[in-house]
């Protein structure tokens, strides 16, 4: 006989949209889900200064015990490998029982319903999602939502959402038509909107091969700015990376990166151009700028520094 079940899940560190996509995946392994709510982007709860969180309830359906469902999700954890630090501190996967039928544990590893549950309003907003009628110790959910403490809790759109604000942003789409206008004329490689998708596309991939789990927002973004301010190297002499990153900073304070990301991004966009990059970021934006070039199809190659030495141009990506 199968057993209802509602799980927690949420994560902080790296790609959490991919993060939690996998812990689904490995989920179901075990449990047959039959609802799930939304993303939601959560303020953290106790130690304040780590990045925001992505939270998501599930519902679903098991044969497992409650002590083999514990032992389950710390698994997954395990093979995510979630490192426990400090007490409500980051994470990259996180997956708590909240509700396991209607019987009540408390033992020395499982306490169900989950003792603290009650107080949070990114586990409760988005279980309210799924389960609106739901009585939870003789209380309504809507009246345990109404109680809780007034914590930011906001549903995701769209995992990209800040990327397309950033495509979409007038300002941003003034420095693309100031690199074109200023490279009208020029042989080699331009510095447009399909350039900065390119590399956002192949440093994405590059992310992904290397299991760095970093944030797809940041990657994107880095790659969508890297060099926005190329017209200001033509027009003011500027070296272009300097321009781009004073640029980017007033294009990704208006969407709400954190500045721990606002840091990463500037960061690889000062870096983009040189080899000796140590942080991950700045070392796959640079990878990037290079593999995105399809030189191999290229009329100005024979002028081009970069193969002054005859060497061949090789597709990669």
């Amino acid at each position: 006989m199968k057993s209802k079940v509602f799980l927690g899940l949420g994560s902080n560190i790296g790609d959490t949209m991919q993060n939690m996509n996998n812990a689904l995946v490995f989920l179901q392994e075990k449990i047959h889900m039959t609802n799930k709510s939304s993303y939601y982007k959560t303020e953290p709860v106790g130690y304040k200064e780590q990045d925001w969180f992505l939270n998501m309830v599930i519902e679903g359906e098991t044969h497992l015990s409650p002590q083999e469902l514990l032992d389950f999700t710390q698994s997954i954890e395990m093979k995510m490998k979630r490192v426990k630090t400090i007490i409500n501190g980051p994470r990259i996967i996180d997956i708590d029982i909240l509700l396991y039928s209607n019987i009540e544990i408390i033992s020395k590893e499982l306490t169900i319903p989950h003792p603290r549950m009650f107080e949070r309003a990114f586990v409760i907003v988005p279980l309210s999602e799924i389960a609106p009628d739901m009585i939870i110790n003789g209380k309504p959910i809507k009246d345990i939502l109404f109680d809780i403490n007034d914590e930011k809790v906001y549903k995701v759109v769209n995992d990209m959402e800040k990327i397309n604000s950033i495509l979409s942003d007038e300002e941003y789409i003034s420095y693309l038509e100031k690199n074109k206008n200023n490279e009208e004329c020029r042989i080699f490689c331009h510095h447009d909107i399909t350039h900065f998708l390119d590399v956002s596309r192949i440093a994405w991939i590059l992310n992904l091969e290397e299991n760095l789990n970093l944030d797809k927002e940041v990657v994107y973004a880095a790659s969508l700015l890297h060099d926005i301010g190329r017209w200001q190297e033509y027009e003011m002499n500027i070296n272009h990376e300097i321009a781009s990153a004073d640029l980017a900073e007033n294009i990704l304070n208006k969407y709400e990166f954190t500045e721990k990301q606002k840091h990463m991004i500037l960061t690889a966009i000062r870096n983009h151009r040189s080899k000796e990059n140590t942080d991950n970021i700045s070392r796959i934006i640079y990878t990037a700028d290079k593999l995105s070039r399809p030189c191999f199809n290229c009329a100005a190659i024979d002028k081009c520094k970069r193969f002054k030495d005859g060497e061949k141009p090789k597709l990669l990506y």
